[in-house]
């Protein structure tokens, strides 16, 4: 009889393991206040000199994605407004005067750098795949609030069109994001970035691929020395 209640108890306590459900979707409230601390409010300023005064206004806003020591990845079309100063807002209400390196019409990319040696997201050695958990945060225009999204990626070769009329290929997700959300991050259940959002439609959005971030980052030949080569995604995780 001692035997058999040893054996009961534990089948008992050793049952919560065997329900787990291991192919739940992720869930990213551990890596949230992580993600905040790494995204930044990009503003856009223009002055206007007068003879008798001289007055400001914000052309444009975004998001940002922090990089170590100070850099920062966005979209070309956040930077693109007329301005005179690029201004940066962090989660922690710190403000920076941002200097533009460069950038990419083709990959709507640029490259700022403040002076900071904040520690930055990490660009994942892991293509994307269909199927994959990613959250995405940003700084919606005119809202006080950062927004955050879950979802997944739909595919990683979507074709799209600019507005110019040339094509480029986005990662599309089903994450919910919203204006000024352009230039935020696309992480993975790692922490780590695998996309820049770029564009969104009813029930989609879109991200410039980690593809295309390594080669600008490399092509640029700024510190960031990360090999462009692609790893195979396992078998088990192509969609």
């Amino acid at each position: 009889m001692k035997k058999l209640l040893v054996i009961i108890f534990f089948l008992l306590s050793a049952s919560p393991a065997y329900a787990y459900k291991y192919n739940e979707p992720h869930t990213f409230q551990s890596e949230l206040e992580s993600a905040r601390s790494k995204t930044v409010q990009i503003v856009l300023i223009n002055e206007h000199r007068y003879p008798w005064a001289t007055t400001s206004e914000i052309t444009s806003t975004g998001t940002g994605t922090l990089l170590d020591d100070g850099y920062i990845l966005t979209n070309e079309h956040v930077i693109s407004s007329a301005h005179t100063e690029i201004v940066i807002n962090t989660y922690d209400k710190q403000r920076y005067s941002a200097m533009l390196i460069t950038s990419s019409l083709k990959l709507d990319l640029a490259l700022l750098h403040i002076n900071s040696n904040s520690k930055g997201f990490v660009l994942s050695d892991i293509e994307p795949y269909a199927g994959e958990s990613i959250m995405t945060v940003g700084q919606p225009a005119g809202l006080p609030s950062w927004s955050f999204a879950e979802g997944t990626i739909q595919k990683v070769d979507q074709p799209a069109t600019m507005t110019t009329g040339e094509s480029y290929t986005a990662i599309m997700t089903d994450a919910e994001v919203k204006q000024g959300n352009s230039g935020g991050p696309l992480i993975n259940d790692r922490g780590e970035l695998v996309g820049i959002v770029r564009a969104a439609n009813v029930g989609h959005s879109f991200a410039v691929p980690l593809s295309d971030i390594k080669s600008f980052l490399v092509s640029k030949e700024h510190p960031f020395g990360y090999n462009t080569d692609k790893r195979k995604v396992p078998e088990d995780h192509n969609g």
